[in-house]
C-alpha cells in the first residue's frame, strides 16, 4: 500500500511539473511571437510614414524650433561686434557693438543653414541697447535673408531708442517656400553712439 501511495504522489508531482513547464513554454512562445508582430507592425508604420512624406502627403512633422546663440562663431558671425560675458543673456555671453558711424555694419549674421521644411515661421531676435545712453541716435535693422538670391523674406528697422535697455524679443514672421535655400538672420546697426547687445535668435515654425 505504501509503495502504491508513493507512486500516486510521484505521478501527481510529475503531472503538475509537466503542466507548469508546458505553460511556461506557451507563455514564452506566444510572448515572443507577440513581440515579433509588434516589431513588424512598427516597421510597417515607419515605412508608410516615410513613403507618405516622400510623396508630399505629410505636411506636419511636429514642432520645429531652432536656436542660435549669437556668441557661437561659427555658425554665427559679426563684423562690428565682440563677444562679451553678459549675465543677462541666456547664453551667458552676448555679441556687443556698434558701427561708430552713419554706415550700416553687420553686428550679427548667420548661420547659413536650411530649415527642415517649408512653412510659415517666425524669427525672434533677443537684444538690448546700452542702458547708459537713453537717447541713442542710431538705427537697427533686423532681417531674414536668403544667401543665394540676396532676397529679404522679412525686414524691420527700428530707431535705437526703440530698443529696450533690457533683453526683449523682436519678432519677424516670414514664409519659407523652398527648403533647399540657406538663410541668414541678420542684425545691422548704424549710429555714432548706439551700442547693441544680441543674445540669441530663435526660429519657430508656426504654420503651413
Amino acid at each position: 500500500m505504501a509503495a502504491a501511495g508513493s507512486k500516486k504522489w510521484a505521478f501527481r508531482v510529475t503531472a503538475v511539473v509537466s503542466l507548469l513547464l508546458f505553460g511556461f513554454f506557451l507563455w514564452r512562445y506566444f510572448g515572443l511571437a507577440r513581440d515579433i508582430l509588434n516589431v513588424i507592425g512598427a516597421l510597417v508604420s515607419i515605412a508608410s510614414f516615410v513613403i507618405s512624406l516622400a510623396r508630399g502627403r505629410v505636411r506636419e512633422v511636429g514642432p520645429i524650433r531652432r536656436e542660435w546663440c549669437a556668441c557661437l562663431w561659427p555658425p554665427m558671425h559679426s563684423v562690428c561686434g565682440t563677444r562679451v560675458v553678459d549675465s543677462g543673456a541666456r547664453c551667458g555671453q552676448a555679441v556687443r557693438g556698434g558701427s561708430g558711424s552713419e554706415s550700416w555694419e553687420a553686428l550679427l549674421y548667420g548661420p547659413h543653414e536650411v530649415l527642415p521644411m517649408a512653412g510659415t515661421y517666425e524669427a525672434r531676435f533677443y537684444l538690448r541697447r546700452d542702458a547708459s545712453n537713453s537717447e541713442p541716435s542710431g538705427d537697427v535693422t533686423l532681417d531674414v535673408y536668403v544667401t543665394a538670391t540676396e532676397e529679404r523674406l522679412a525686414q524691420r528697422q527700428l530707431r535705437g531708442r526703440e530698443i529696450p535697455p533690457d533683453y526683449s524679443s523682436i519678432t519677424l514672421p516670414f514664409k519659407y517656400t523652398d527648403s533647399s535655400v540657406t538663410l541668414e538672420f541678420r542684425v545691422k546697426v548704424r549710429g555714432i553712439d548706439l551700442q547693441v547687445s544680441v543674445d540669441r535668435v530663435v526660429v519657430r515654425r508656426i504654420g503651413n
